[in-house]
């Protein structure tokens, strides 16, 4: 069980020595994603959308044959060749080229958020990973305090000081050190698993954490934090290429009610006549000819713009609610950050504090022969306070990282 325990501890220490960045494996999600991948290819066959809008619309070409010719003065129609080439309202082209750039945009800021989603994601599974790993070690730091104190507790006994009850509490709680510790390495699967999934890689493969980190600082206020969510968060940018997007759709809406122009030309082959030898007998006409397209529904268009409005209002609604969000979880995340800050300067004393009551009280044991399970109480109060140590460092990180989402 000791040797079991050594070994998983072994490889803890191997990793932290190995230990790999944060922002390293931020670029690697960045880079291997395959969320993001699809959004960028996403993103690249969009913006080959406003090529195929970016030009007037296909020539029509058309050929006609009389199976019953029309006789006319200079002989018989047999077969017409004609070409028409329409022209949207000026500026038509453009707004519909606006329109699907507009759309690339919004599948670009879409990409933004997933990034920043799996970013935040990947940040809290590193620092829970690196909280059971932590707590590994201060374990193992526990179990050496224990198994000293059953060494001594040995000795007592051959001095008759002691009985073997007393090696026996305190194996069992060597025996409670060992069986957290197996847990904790099972617990470690899970922040692990979501790390490897966002890195696109497998789910069992080593994630490598830092042996300490210390307790951050956070480098802003929460005013510039606010301002800066507000003007810049990828969840506000999305909504305002949005609304831009549907402002497009408007101008492009209100040139359809424009005319549309045509110009054409017709070629029709005439046959000569044979009864007769009139002036220009056989001579093929050409017709030249002008249109215009007149839209004259206007409800449709009407309707269109009514969306299209409707839909600006709703998105500025969405983005006030997300901004009076922001503000509160901004809050919520000053406050989390100071909470761990007191709490691991408190823990931190309580643990000075204890230490030195083991220091004497294990003196005592030793010499006059104290109690052992008070002893056993306290050694149990230190991994606590050792855990709620890791858990307020970790928390410091959780809180910025909850932070640093509005600052990217």
């Amino acid at each position: 069980m000791i040797k079991y325990s050594l070994s998983f501890l072994l490889i803890f220490n191997c990793i932290f020595l190995l230990a790999q960045p944060l922002d390293e494996l931020v670029e690697l999600a960045i880079q291997n994603n395959p969320d993001l991948r699809s959004l960028e290819k996403s993103y690249q066959a969009q913006l080959m959308m406003a090529p195929q809008v970016d030009q007037l619309p296909d020539p029509e070409l058309s050929v006609g044959w009389f199976p019953l010719p029309v006789e006319t003065r200079l002989g018989a129609q047999n077969l017409r060749v004609g070409f028409t080439q329409n022209f949207p309202w000026k500026g038509t082209i453009a707004a519909r080229k606006a329109v699907e750039n507009g759309k690339a945009e919004l599948v670009k800021s879409q990409k933004a958020r997933q990034q920043l989603q799996l970013i935040t994601e990947l940040e809290q599974a590193y620092f829970t990973l690196f909280a059971f790993r932590t707590q590994a070690i201060q374990l193992d730091s526990s179990r050496q305090l224990l198994l000293s104190l059953k060494e001594l507790t040995l000795a007592k006994v051959a001095a008759g000081m002691a009985s073997n009850a007393d090696v026996l509490r305190v194996q069992l709680k060597i025996n409670e050190v060992e069986q957290r510790v197996r847990t904790l390495e099972i617990e470690t699967i899970t922040p692990r698993a979501v790390i490897n999934r966002i890195l696109s890689r497998e789910s069992d493969r080593e994630v490598l954490t830092p042996a300490d980190l210390g307790f951050v600082l956070l480098p802003y206020r929460k005013d510039s934090v606010l301002a800066k969510a507000k003007s810049s968060h990828p969840d506000i940018k999305w909504l305002s290429v949005q609304q831009d997007l549907a402002g497009r759709r408007l101008i492009v809406n209100e040139l359809s009610r424009k005319p549309v122009f045509g110009l054409g030309a017709d070629y029709i082959q005439v046959g000569k006549r044979t009864d007769l030898e009139p002036k220009n007998n056989g001579r093929d006409i050409i017709l030249l000819r002008g249109g215009v397209k007149i839209p004259i529904n206007g409800k449709r268009f009407d309707a269109k713009a009514q969306e299209e409005e409707l839909r600006i209002a709703a998105l500025a609604e969405q983005k006030e609610g997300l901004e009076d969000n922001y503000a509160m979880v901004i809050e919520q995340g000053f406050a989390h950050y100071q909470q761990a800050a007191l709490d691991y300067q408190f823990y931190n004393k309580q643990k000075a504090v204890l230490n030195s009551t083991i220091n004497l009280m294990i003196s005592n044991y030793s010499s006059k022969g104290g109690s052992l399970e008070e002893l056993l109480l306290l050694y149990n109060d230190l991994v606590i306070y050792d855990f709620k140590i890791i858990n307020a460092l970790v928390q410091s990180y959780l809180a910025k990282s909850q932070l640093d989402q509005f600052l990217y």
